[in-house]
């Protein structure tokens, strides 16, 4: 005799949590996961994290200022100005004054540089695709899809401006 499953929720599971809804919690959740993969795999190597996220991210992008960096990374710009400063320090990454405009800051990517991250970039695209396999390829290309999509949107977003004698808490 088979059993009948029942697709009604238990009333133990009738009120979901709230994060199990909101999408930025699920975003940030998700990506502390993936990060975590990420930094197994680079844990032995003679690089940091953040290290890793530049030359990834200099990747396919031949100069980027050090403003766009650092919206791309999503880190403060003065944290970034330190990395870097290392960075070209070891010739992974060159700095140069944007023609015509010395307060813009230009960064590229090294031959060095692209060396030294080439090797990890097929172990990251290797747990990429375990990570996507349990989604399958539609889903996982729907995801990516609309994940530009949010990302494009809330680039166009302007926040509301905070009038200077307001001051917004922090925890």
């Amino acid at each position: 005799m088979s059993k009948v499953v029942s697709n009604k929720k238990t009333s133990q599971n009738k009120h979901e949590s709230f994060v199990d809804e909101f999408l930025p919690y699920l975003l940030s959740h998700t990506h502390s996961l993936l990060t975590r993969r990420i930094r197994s795999i680079i844990l032995d190597e003679p690089i940091s994290m953040n290290e890793f996220k530049v030359l990834t991210t200099l990747i396919g992008n031949n100069v980027l200022s050090l403003r766009q960096l650092a919206e791309m990374m999503q880190v403060k710009q003065s944290t970034l100005s330190r990395i870097v400063d290392n960075m070209v320090g070891s010739k992974l990454l060159s700095r140069r004054d944007a023609a015509g405009d010395r307060r813009r800051i230009e960064i590229k990517l090294t031959q060095k540089g692209f060396e030294r991250v080439t090797p990890l970039l097929k172990r990251v695209k290797d747990a990429e695709r375990a990570a996507e396999a349990s989604l399958g390829s539609t889903d996982s290309k729907s995801l990516k899809r609309i994940l530009k999509k949010l990302i494009k949107e809330e680039l166009l977003w302007q926040p509301p401006t905070i009038p200077q004698n307001k001051k917004v808490r922090t925890v």
